[in-house]
């Protein structure tokens, strides 16, 4: 998750690789990108047999994917 603009650098620092404990959900997060890559990726999200995820405080928004049939 991003690091909010109004934070203190110092809290800025203190926080990244940290895990991010607030809203919104991991679930949700995932639900959304899942649902996003319906047709594009996989004919449909049921077809996803493992998720991997973490949510933490950084500089920029990452995610990480890999695929395999």
């Amino acid at each position: 998750m991003l690091i909010p603009k109004s934070w203190l650098k110092v809290k800025k620092q203190q926080v990244i690789g940290e895990y991010h404990t607030k809203k919104p959900d991991r679930d949700n997060l995932v639900k959304g990108i899942s649902d996003t890559l319906n047709k594009l990726v996989w004919q449909d999200n049921n077809q996803v047999a493992k998720v991997t995820a973490v949510k933490s405080y950084g500089e920029y928004l990452v995610w990480k994917s890999s695929l395999r049939s």
